[in-house]
């Protein structure tokens, strides 16, 4: 006679694992954006000009929602002028003309060096496009699920596979 058993007694072990599967989605997605985000805030730091008044240190991040999803925000008061450009470089924009005087004068520096400037007028600044420049978003993505994956692998095999 031939005979063969097959035990699956282990089987309830793994059912009761999946049933925690929400949970475990869940922080292992929460964990991932918490490893990718610094990645993320460099590129964004990177990615604002040097010579912005601050605008490059006052970048922060936080986990919004349930863990799945996270914000970077810039309090800077200029952020948007930087990012946006001023003057001519603004949608539908033109030269900077003073309102109330004829001339503006203002504190200027540079590679001549800095000095008090009077002008008519001015060009504005240039976009800094700094979500376009500092954050490669397929790549980014691509990473990010990388990292979920990981973490679920890690996560599924402590829960399936502990002592």
């Amino acid at each position: 006679m031939l005979q063969v058993t097959i035990d699956i007694s282990e089987i309830e072990h793994a059912v009761e694992a999946f049933e925690q599967f929400p949970e475990i989605a869940r922080k292992a997605v929460e964990d991932s954006l918490i490893e990718v985000a610094p990645e993320i805030l460099a590129g964004l730091k990177e990615a604002t000009p040097s010579a912005s008044g601050g605008a490059r240190g006052a970048w922060e991040w936080s986990l919004v929602g349930q863990g799945n999803k996270i914000k970077f925000e810039n309090s800077h008061p200029a952020i948007n002028f930087i990012d946006e450009g001023t003057g001519i470089f603004r949608q539908g924009g033109s030269l900077i003309k003073p309102k109330r005087k004829k001339v503006m004068k203002f504190t200027a520096g540079g590679i001549a060096g800095s000095g008090i400037v009077f002008a008519k007028s001015v060009k504005g600044t240039k976009p800094a496009n700094i979500l376009d420049n500092g954050i490669n978003f397929p790549e980014i993505r691509g990473k990010i699920g990388i990292v979920i994956t990981q973490h679920l692998n890690r996560r599924l095999s402590n829960l399936l596979f502990q002592a």
